[in-house]
């Protein structure tokens, strides 16, 4: 059972425990299960309030899959922008090394 800051109990902790040693190939403590169980929880709010904004923003008194599928990603957003910009900055690095090593100045680390 999840402690008192749960609301909903939406995730029941034998499920949780399997899916932290199932991904993790390691022992679940009782505290790790029940934090997960109450983030998760935490996600869940956050899209399913968003979920409501966009389908009232849509003109429906139901929130419906697409509702929940666009909060989810909006959610999501930042962690992929993040991942896009670290990839940009890699392909980025990896010019200007090339445009270094081409200049007159340049003298290689083994000389």
């Amino acid at each position: 059972m999840v402690s008192n800051d749960s609301e909903y109990d939406l995730v029941p902790h034998d499920p949780t425990r399997k899916v932290i040693r199932g991904e993790s190939s390691l022992q679940a403590s009782t505290a790790g299960t029940n934090l997960l169980q109450i983030q998760l929880e935490a996600v869940a709010k956050m899209v399913s309030r968003r979920a409501g904004e966009l389908s009232q923003e849509r003109g429906y008194k139901t929130v419906r899959k697409k509702d929940i599928k666009d909060a989810y990603e909006e959610f999501l957003k930042p962690q992929s922008v993040l991942m896009e910009a670290s990839d940009d900055l890699g392909k980025w690095q990896d010019k200007m090394v090339k445009h270094a090593e081409n200049t007159p100045l340049y003298l290689p680390e083994d000389e």
